[in-house]
């Protein structure tokens, strides 16, 4: 028995564009109406009969394609201001609703404000983004040959918080993303369609900080992020990485190089497991990943409008192996 899927996807737009207020000053939106449509085909191989041989039972197969078409009606729009001067504000305001079709109540809101910083030579953004999703048509619908299953869920509520600032000055640059999840839904260790119904919080904060001697650069990030306690979600705790390179120009400027080596490394977490058999990710909790940090050298080279780049990447593998617990 074989079950193959297929996906067609159309989006069609009708939008109004235009300006509002002074030059140097202006707005810039857009809104309209879009369509969405999405058709799902399974093509199944399915055995009809069977017709006994001298070298014993032969089985004869058909195939039966099934159709399924979702179409959707939403509105848009979106309002921008830029900062065409230095320390002006910019911010940006978009929307999407989704008012018929299956879809019909879901929703994107989104909203952010940023600046520029003048001193610091740099600049700063914050923004927030709300999400209400239906349940992908891959997990409310599952067909083969034998069984033919279907799952309902309630929408998914995803809100995101987000900042950060960033300081060509001083090299810096750092920021926090925090995100607030309810109904999620997600494959489980059964490796089945699931929701995880109790709201929950995820939150990460980063920080970048590139050190340069001359033609040498230290580049360093370090990112944190909190473990959702019970939640069915596979995260490290903490990640890094490290980049030590050499960049300049070299025979009278004719070659411009970049090398240097990396290093990233991720503490131990429970990641996601993989079915082959469906082609997806799944939530896992048995087994453990304890991380070797993970290394590789690189060498960029651009000489006129010729560019080269050399990479041997997991060269920790020649002397440790990641265990797994």
């Amino acid at each position: 028995v074989f079950t193959s899927q297929k996906w067609f996807h159309v989006d069609n737009k009708v939008l109004l564009n235009g300006f509002i207020g002074k030059e140097g000053r202006q707005l810039q939106f857009n809104a309209g109406l879009g369509n969405r449509f999405d058709r799902f085909t399974s093509q199944q191989v399915i055995t009809t009969s069977q017709v006994y041989a001298p070298t014993g039972y032969v089985s004869f197969y058909h195939t039966t394609p099934d159709r399924n078409s979702i179409v959707s009606n939403y509105l848009t729009g979106e309002l921008k201001k830029e900062a065409l001067q230095p320390g002006a504000w910019e911010y940006k305001a978009a929307t999407q609703f989704y008012f018929t079709g299956q879809y019909a109540g879901n929703f994107v809101l989104q909203a952010s404000l940023g600046k520029e910083l003048q001193k610091a030579q740099g600049s700063f953004i914050a923004g927030v983004k709300q999400a209400l999703n239906s349940a992908p048509y891959s997990y409310t619908n599952y067909e083969n040959a034998y069984t033919r299953n279907f799952y309902s869920f309630n929408t998914e509520s995803v809100s995101r918080f987000y900042a950060s600032v960033d300081s060509r000055k001083w090299l810096l640059s750092g920021g926090v993303n925090s995100y607030l999840v309810n109904n999620y839904i997600y494959i489980n260790e059964s490796r089945m369609p699931a929701q995880y119904t109790v709201p929950f919080s995820l939150s990460q904060a980063w920080v970048r900080k590139v050190f340069r001697a001359g033609h040498f650069y230290l580049d360093n990030e370090l990112i944190y992020q909190q473990v959702p306690g019970s939640a069915p979600v596979n995260i490290p705790a903490l990640m890094g990485r490290n980049q030590f390179s050499y960049e300049g120009n070299m025979f009278k400027n004719a070659l411009k190089v970049a090398v240097g080596v990396q290093v990233r490394y991720n503490s131990s977490y429970a990641p996601a497991g993989y079915d082959a058999q469906l082609n997806r990710f799944y939530y896992q909790s048995k087994r453990t990943v304890a991380n070797t940090p993970e290394g590789a050298e690189f060498a960029n080279m651009r000489i006129k409008r010729f560019r080269g780049f050399i990479m041997a990447d997991n060269l920790q593998q020649l002397f440790a192996t990641n265990a797994i617990l």
